[in-house]
């Protein structure tokens, strides 16, 4: 073992420990264990053992003060025999730096492109060995504006368990839809981008009355019709009524009852099985199978393409409109519901704004249109993931989002918020996604849509956005990157000595924070989006 590392973090949900999971899978096996750490009453708080892949220690939960708190962490350092502290957000133990034993080396992550983040990831950098950045705006800004020297400053981006992603892809390759031939039934395997919420494929040549992100069902002499969430089939000699969220089929001597998103259909001889969402249909001798959203049908003759909620739309984050920008996702649903494309958006992630967006959500009409998932933990996002086409980023600002890292090694394709040096890091080229104007929703409905009309196009920015991470952003390059760095700071001289009275705030600071604190919200959110277009980090 070539040394021990502490990361004053917990388990909590949010990017920088998920940034920790993965760096603790593949430093043990280049020399160091990774150990949490957290310190005081705010690290007991944010503790969420829900989510607790990689446990973490809480030391002085109950403390508030400085001396209880910093000699806990003295303390354990030195029964750990810890060689290497991280630290990366913490104001808390960011003010515990002056008080580490020489013999601890320091590292800094920064992780987010905010003035005031930068302040207080930077405290004490005389005392640090290094300041990581997660991406090269970061790098710039921490050299440019923090007085950092530049060769103490690092570019390791985030990295992600690429191989569990393509494990999820691999199983979303399996039958997810049947399609009936004229010699019976056959089970169709779907596309890469068909998974259990629906598929999606050519559709016949007699199909009728489609729309782009729809898809209706109809063999050789029946008409199909489409609502305005899934499909109405009618045939000759069938009366076809359509309810407000999916298909109703009537046929003479068949007897129809709905559900609540839907209508199940039994007739003589056969035999209906609604899903939560929709329907499953079964006549004599086929099989039908359903997916969570929407339905599956099997009819001798037919070709059966499901999907009635079109593309599937994730978002994956925490749920707070200050830096996410959360908000903006309703006006961009709206716009598409009026452009008439097909959708269903799933929210995976909690946080302080979840009933706001979900009232705004209702106000625009889309009530029926989205699903909240709640926090998830880490092992089990890749499969949910997988089961998605696009993943929505309409962040303010950020580090360099492990969430669309993530997305995009599931298949998906991101449309994200064009942040200069950070999004537009990970989505290299037009092939690999959507980089839109921070806060305009028109811009990001109109990637949507242009994905929803071509399906080809869709596959291969799928493809594009997944190889992209497999090959830049693996947690393995990630580990190795501080393996080296650990290698390089044990090798070098101890620190000096700093003062944290080096580093105190100027009078023409502490009056730019107060008056930032006294902005109403939409103000800031406003300027915040408006520099960010222009590149200026606030």
């Amino acid at each position: 073992m070539r040394g021990r590392v502490a990361y004053c973090e917990v388990p909590k949900l949010a990017g920088v420990y998920t940034f920790a999971v993965n760096l603790a899978e593949h430093l043990p096996r280049l020399g160091y264990e990774l150990r949490l750490v957290g310190v005081g009453p705010q690290a007991k708080a944010d503790y969420a053992r829900s989510l607790s892949l990689l446990p973490a220690e809480i030391l002085a939960p109950e403390a508030r003060d400085f001396e209880p708190q910093r000699d806990a962490l003295v303390d354990w350092l030195r029964r750990e025999s810890i060689d290497i502290v991280m630290i990366s957000g913490s104001e808390t133990e960011h003010r515990l730096v002056p008080a580490l034993p020489p013999s601890v080396r320091v590292v800094s992550v920064v992780n987010n492109a905010t003035r005031g983040h930068y302040r207080v990831a930077t405290y004490g950098h005389e005392r640090m060995h290094r300041v990581v950045c997660v991406s090269p705006r970061l790098q710039r800004d921490i050299i440019r504006w923090c007085g950092v020297p530049a060769e103490k400053v690092e570019l390791i981006p985030y990295g992600i368990d690429v191989e569990a992603y393509a494990r999820a892809g691999e199983k979303e390759t399996q039958p997810a839809a049947f399609s009936v031939g004229e010699g019976g039934v056959q089970r169709a395997m779907a596309q890469r981008f068909c998974r259990p919420y629906g598929a999606w494929g050519s559709t016949p040549a007699t199909t009728q009355g489609s729309r782009p992100g729809l898809l209706s069902v109809a063999p050789a002499g029946l008409g199909a019709q489409s609502g305005p969430y899934g499909l109405s089939v009618a045939a000759t000699g069938l009366g076809a009524q359509s309810g407000p969220y999916g298909l109703s089929v009537a046929a003479t001597g068949l007897g129809a009852q709905s559900g609540p998103y839907g209508l199940s259909v039994a007739a003589t001889g056969l035999g209906a099985q609604s899903g939560p969402y929709g329907l499953s249909v079964a006549p004599a001798g086929l099989g039908a199978q359903s997916g969570p959203y929407g339905l599956s049908v099997a009819a001798t003759g037919l070709g059966a393409q499901s999907g009635p909620y079109g593309l599937r739309l994730v978002y994956l984050g925490r749920m707070f409109d200050a830096p996410k920008g959360i908000f903006l996702i309703p006006k961009i649903l709206k716009r598409l519901d009026r452009a008439g494309v097909s959708f269903h958006l799933t929210v995976i992630g909690d946080g302080p704004d979840v009933g706001r967006f979900a009232a705004r959500m209702a106000a625009a009409g889309l009530a029926a249109r989205w699903t909240h998932r709640g926090a998830m933990r880490y092992d089990v996002v890749p499969a949910e993931l997988a089961r998605h086409d696009v993943q929505l980023l309409p962040s303010r600002h950020e580090g360099l989002p492990l969430t669309l890292l993530e997305g995009m090694a599931a298949g998906c394709v991101p449309v994200a918020s064009r942040l200069s040096g950070i999004t537009d890091y990970a989505i290299a080229t037009s092939e690999q996604g959507f980089l839109c104007r921070v806060g305009r929703a028109a811009d990001f409905a109109s990637a949507i849509c242009e994905l929803a009309a071509d399906r080809a196009r869709l596959r291969r920015m799928s493809a594009a956005a997944a190889d992209r991470v497999r090959r830049e952003f693996t947690s393995e390059r990630m580990a190795q990157r501080y393996a080296r760095l650990f290698d390089a700071i044990l090798a070098e001289p101890r620190s000096a000595a700093w003062s944290a009275r080096s580093r105190r705030p100027g009078v023409a600071e502490a009056c730019l924070a107060s008056f930032r604190r006294a902005l109403p919200a939409p103000v800031k959110n406003a300027v915040r989006a408006t520099c960010e277009r222009m590149g200026w980090t606030v």
